[in-house]
């Protein structure tokens, strides 16, 4: 899933470990091309966004690429970039390196997996090769496992998830024409004075009816 929820400044990332540089030869501007639309069989950015409200986007730049992963309610906590210069005749080096936003500090094991999805994918790319998805699951896999406080946000996602699934349907939505048409659906989310017959929405009291 991709969505802009926040753009964090440059200043405000902080370079997390080593650059990795690697060649190809492939002139620079298809490179960068290549890199902005992922092959399908090459990307694995988004399993990188299997943790609850987590999301990615794609930005191009000048010689650059920049994946910028974000956590709904909290914004940006991590870039994977690439970025692309000449290196002879039709050919071009491209350094990747993640950089750490200031979102989620105590969920450090979300710029690892971010990375893991990111070199997999460029490296992929790069070499026109498919990407080995069941290696980097393996790998995302492990890192939930590692970190306690992970672990125990995946579950609570999930118990939430099942107690929706088994929740009873509900009627005044989903039901028969009659049992929405019933005076309790008709109640439900307004607010009826008993007075004045006066029909308020539950949530902002606008007035939108009288009985």
């Amino acid at each position: 899933m991709r969505k802009l929820v926040w753009f964090a400044p440059l200043s405000a990332l902080a370079l997390v470990g080593c650059s990795e540089t690697q060649s190809v030869d492939k002139p620079l501007a298809d490179v960068q091309t290549m890199l902005v639309s992922l092959p399908s069989d090459a990307n694995a950015m988004p399993l990188a966004t299997r943790f609850p409200g987590t999301s990615y986007y794609v930005e191009p730049a000048t010689n650059k690429v920049v994946w910028h992963f974000v956590r709904e309610g909290t914004g940006e906590y991590a870039r994977y970039v690439a970025e692309l210069s000449e290196d002879g005749p039709g050919k071009t080096s491209v350094s990747t390196y993640l950089e750490d936003g200031p979102a989620d500090s105590n969920l450090s094991f979300l710029d690892d997996v971010a990375k893991l999805a990111g070199d997999a994918s460029v490296a992929a790319a790069l070499h026109g090769t498919p990407v080995d998805r069941s290696a980097v699951q393996q790998q995302i896999a492990q890192q939930m496992v590692n970190n306690p406080l992970a672990a125990q946000i995946t579950t609570i996602e999930t118990v939430a998830d099942e107690m929706d699934r088994l929740a009873p349907p509900d009627k005044c939505k989903t039901g028969t024409q009659k049992e929405m048409n019933s005076w309790v659906c008709q109640k439900h989310g307004k607010n009826i004075n008993g007075d004045t017959g006066v029909i308020t929405d539950a949530e902002t009291g606008e007035v939108i009816g009288h009985q």
